[in-house]
């Protein structure tokens, strides 16, 4: 390989964090975790992988969830979380270690697609009834388990070493951008 070309990864994954509408922080390629891997891995394959769900427990991946008209039993992106714990990520973290706060109110959407990449934003609002700094940012996901239940897991948890510190009545967005493909 030459010195010009440079490894592409199928999946980058960008975390914009923003209070009242500025972005405070951005980082690419943050720590997806071992279970989103393995999560990607049973869909594209059909085999059954163990996840841990949030509480550590092990569970395995359902696929017999996935029928004509069921895609939405593979939504993956469920909620996000923030908390206020700056230890290091690790691929094998299975929750944030110390969760503030998480909504089920996210925006996902589709933001660019061409021929070689899809690139898709999630993002959510969390408005602070109090000054706190904010250290840890979650993706979680759900995944079937049987015909009607699921097991959350974690996608991804990154930390920003220095913290973010949101006021009393700041509104703090998470977004987390996939991109899915070769990307220039």
């Amino acid at each position: 390989m030459s010195e010009n070309n440079t490894k592409q990864l199928p999946v980058k994954v960008i975390l914009s964090v923003k209070v009242d509408g500025k972005e405070v922080f951005q980082k690419e390629d943050d720590l997806l975790t071992k279970w989103f891997n393995r999560y990607l891995c049973a869909f594209i394959s059909n085999i059954t992988l163990n996840l841990k769900n949030l509480n550590g427990g092990d569970f395995g991946i359902w696929l017999g969830a996935i029928t004509p008209g069921s895609l939405s039993s593979l939504i993956a992106f469920s909620k996000i979380a923030i908390g206020l714990d700056p230890t290091d990520p690790s691929p094998t973290d299975y929750n944030l270690k110390n969760t503030y706060m998480s909504t089920t109110q996210l925006s996902t959407r589709v933001v660019q697609e061409t021929d070689n990449y899809i690139m898709i934003d999630t993002s959510a609002n969390f408005t602070f009834t109090e000054d706190k700094t904010v250290y840890e940012f979650g993706l979680i996901g759900k995944a079937p388990v049987s015909a009607s239940v699921y097991n959350e897991f974690l996608i991804a948890r990154d930390v920003v070493p220095e913290g973010v510190s949101v006021s009393n009545g700041q509104v703090l967005t998470i977004t987390y951008r996939f991109i899915i493909g070769t990307y220039p």
